[in-house]
Order: C-alpha cells, then sequence, then structure tokens
C-alpha cells in the first residue's frame, strides 16, 4: 500500500503533463560508487543518483505502474527497501506544460500533499523541494528543470518517521548526488 502511495506522490506532479505510464530501466553500477552503494542511471533521460543497495533494491517493472510502458514518455524507476517499508521514486518526463518551478511545485501541494504537514519548501532557479509529514511518514521531494526547462526530472522518498534517524541522511546523500542528464540527454 505504501509503494503505491510513494508512487503516486512522484507521478501526481508529472501525470498531468506527460500522460500516461513509462519505462523502467535496471539500475548499474558505476565506478567510484561510495562502497554499498551503487548508481541507477536512466537510459532515456540521463539521470542518475548513487542509492545504497544493502538498504534499498529496485522494484521489477508491472504493468500499470505509471513507469513500465516503453511507450510513453516518461522514464523512471522505483526502489523499496528491503524491509518494505520505505521507498524511493525517480522519473522524468518532457514538460509538456512549460511550467517552471513554481508552477509545478504548486500542483505537487496540491496534488500530494494538501493534507501533509509540511516543515520545508524551497524554489531556487530550475528545483524545488517540499518535503514533511503526510500520515506516519516523511516525504522529501525534489524537482529538478534540465535541457531549458524542457525535461523535468523528479524524485521522491517516503520513509517512517520513526526510522528517521536511519533514513534522513540517506535522503540527505541523494540530495547532493541525484544530477540531471548531460546535455547530450537533451533532444
Amino acid at each position: 500500500m505504501r509503494q503505491t502511495s510513494s508512487l503516486r506522490f512522484a507521478l501526481a506532479l508529472l501525470a498531468p503533463a506527460i500522460g500516461i505510464a513509462g519505462l523502467c530501466v535496471p539500475a548499474a553500477a558505476a565506478p567510484g560508487d561510495p562502497a554499498g552503494w551503487t548508481t541507477y542511471r536512466n537510459e532515456r533521460f540521463g539521470f542518475a543518483f548513487a542509492y545504497p543497495n544493502a538498504l534499498f533494491q529496485p522494484v521489477p517493472p508491472r504493468a500499470g505502474d505509471g513507469l513500465s510502458d516503453p511507450a510513453a514518455e516518461r522514464s523512471g524507476q522505483a526502489f523499496t527497501s528491503r524491509d518494505g517499508h520505505a521507498f524511493i521514486t525517480a522519473v522524468a518526463a518532457p514538460n509538456a506544460t512549460g511550467g517552471g518551478p513554481l508552477a509545478y511545485r504548486a500542483r505537487a501541494i496540491a496534488n500530494s500533499y494538501a493534507r501533509a504537514r509540511i516543515t520545508y519548501d524551497r524554489v531556487e532557479g530550475d528545483w524545488f523541494v517540499v518535503s514533511g509529514f503526510k500520515g506516519r511518514d516523511i516525504f522529501y521531494e525534489r524537482v529538478l528543470f534540465s535541457c531549458g526547462g524542457r525535461v523535468v526530472n523528479a524524485w521522491v522518498a517516503t520513509y517512517p518517521a520513526a526510522q528517521r534517524a536511519r533514513y534522513d541522511p540517506i535522503v540527505e546523500a541523494l540530495a547532493r548526488n541525484f544530477r540531471p542528464g548531460p546535455r547530450a540527454a537533451c533532444r
């Protein structure tokens, strides 16, 4: 149930702009990853981030998951903690609405976090972050615009507030190492 909710958080922001389902691409190790971390690189849009592979594993694609339809415009990957309580979802898509960080932030808050207690909310340049508490979970959503605003790169992490000491440092590391795709990915 929580995994579906986490995936909805990430896709609610993008769904109105990009339509249906996406493509799931497997994670791969990269040279220079810290011990115990693996880099996921999205083949279509080029975004990448390292995650702790001892704690998280990629979720196999499923029909209707919003990430695994090769014909769709968006492309991403979901990860779940090995205990099934924490989730990371990363996705990118063309910016079909042409909106910027303020417009997408407003949509994210209205669609995904209307009943949440937001504790951190920042917009700067070509990105925004919204974080806080939704029920018993903490969420952290970061959205970056690349390719001159033509591509939206988003990731969201959700985890139990009771396990904050375990997951907060991981989310901080993800925030530092998530990178939108290189210019070559701007088609």
